[in-house]
């Protein structure tokens, strides 16, 4: 079940009480750097941690008001830092932020050389199969 109308109030609410943009922070990233962003960002802060400078805050208001006041909220991290495969896995179970990724209009653009094209694998032919050795049943397959 797709979570859109939650995840835009959570856009909006990161945006106007945080002055968080999430959109500009991702636009030009593929899916798959936009999930590693996104799980990186919220591990840091789930550590209150900077996600720029790496300072750690005692609590998650002092680390708003540190990210706030260095314009860290604003800054895209460090691609090494969050551009890890660890971050393919959700810091959170069940996260609707990440499962409304690929809706967005920006994501996965026809045409762009930084996409990987997905080649199907031919399929093997019934005959050759060493896990067919009944010939009735093999027989039956290529009949069909």
């Amino acid at each position: 079940m797709r979570q859109v109308p939650v995840v835009n109030k959570l856009k909006t609410h990161m945006t106007k009480q945080h002055n968080f943009d999430l959109d500009q922070m991702k636009e030009g990233l593929n899916f798959y750097h936009q999930v590693k962003l996104v799980n990186y960002i919220r591990r840091r802060i789930h550590q209150t941690s900077c996600i720029s400078c790496d300072q750690q805050c005692d609590d998650i208001p002092s680390l708003l008001d540190h990210m706030t006041t260095t314009k860290h909220i604003k800054q895209l991290p460090n691609k090494t830092e969050w551009d890890q495969p660890q971050y393919f896995f959700p810091t959170y179970e069940n996260d609707n932020l990440l499962c409304a990724l690929d809706e967005d209009d920006d994501d996965d653009k026809i045409g762009d050389e930084s996409s990987t094209p997905i080649i199907a694998e031919d399929a093997p032919d019934a005959k050759d199969s060493i896990l067919l050795t009944d010939e009735a049943v093999l027989q039956d397959l290529q009949n069909t």
